[in-house]
């Protein structure tokens, strides 16, 4: 009951607010699901009389081939409790019977499940616009528009394009959302600026292989992944390495920590959001160093960010909406 039709994977982390993936099963792989994280509920079996907090996994499952029998599809429910596993399977087919399974016993005990905020939610869709400026090198603001065209699996792809301003920009990046974080795969910009931005590293790049600073996410993914951790807490750490693909693009140096959980206001409203703060240094190139704090609002992503650029300038982002 279990991995019918989700057997590779059986289970899709993190488990965060909207997260959903796409899973295949079956003796020929002719099943397959698209299973849903509903958030925690409190249930009730035999292993645990008194209740335990499960994660709630809805999936809907299709089994093709088998014309004139539906007892394969239908809709399956699965409550998970961190530290144990399953806990509770109902399966309703479509052919109208209903399986259930119970946990009966265990030696296993349960964990206190991590906090499901979703601080970077991409899902289809989804449309942020922001502007942002450098008090320096460009004091107009620049508006600019992100969608999130294609979804697989918690990998995105997002999709920018100029509103207003002095950045004629359009490009795409590209994001994972897995267990070890937010992470940035890939991006791709075109620009036209009379704005006259100091140049970035690394030294040894090539410079039509060197970053820009052309629009809000350009600010979030530079430096190192991930942008955020699976399940960010206060006091969360996590630094820069020279074993990475991020070196070879960026050079960067640095750490980024959680500090905190607080109050932010942006023209698209007042948020409350975690706080992660990352010191930078690009080695020759002062634009490319400074600290850079960001606020991410659950449900909602980046809602402000300031860099602070080594050679005295600062970019500062708003989300409009």
């Amino acid at each position: 009951m279990l991995i019918w039709g989700s057997r590779s994977p059986v289970l899709g982390e993190p488990l965060l607010q909207g997260s959903e993936w796409s899973s295949l099963g079956g003796a020929n792989n002719d099943v397959s699901s698209v299973s849903r994280y509903r958030g925690l509920e409190r249930v009730v079996v035999p292993a645990f009389p008194a209740g335990v907090t499960a994660a709630k996994v809805e999936s809907d499952i299709t089994q093709a081939g088998a014309l004139g029998d539906p007892y394969g599809s239908g809709v399956r429910t699965v409550w998970w409790v961190r530290g144990v596993g399953p806990v509770k399977i109902l399966f309703r087919h479509t052919s109208g019977e209903v399986g259930l399974s119970e946990l009966q016993s265990t030696n296993l005990t349960q964990r206190v499940p991590p906090p499901d905020d979703n601080l970077m939610p991409l899902n289809r869709g989804d449309s942020m616009t922001f502007r942002w400026r450098n008090s320096r090198h460009m004091r107009k603001w620049s508006n600019q528009r992100f969608d999130v065209s294609e979804v697989v699996n918690n990998t995105a792809r997002v999709d920018v394009k100029q509103l207003s301003g002095p950045i004629n920009v359009a490009g795409s990046y590209t994001f994972a959302t897995r267990l070890s974080g937010v992470t940035h795969l890939s991006g791709f910009t075109k620009a036209a600026t009379r704005a006259r931005f100091p140049a970035l590293g690394p030294r040894g790049a090539s410079a039509d292989r060197r970053r820009h600073f052309f629009t809000p996410f350009d600010l979030m993914v530079f430096g190192f992944s991930p942008v955020l951790p699976a399940y960010p807490q206060k006091g969360d750490q996590w630094r820069s390495s020279r074993d990475s693909r991020d070196w070879r693009v960026f050079g960067v140096t640095g750490v980024s920590k959680v500090t905190g959980y607080n109050a932010v206001r942006t023209p698209a409203g007042r948020f409350l959001a975690y706080t992660v703060q990352s010191t930078l240094t690009q080695a020759g190139y002062r634009f490319g160093s400074g600290r850079r704090t960001m606020w991410f609002a659950p449900g909602k992503g980046l809602v402000k960010l300031v860099f602070r650029h080594g050679d005295g300038s600062v970019s500062t982002v708003e989300r409009l909406k």
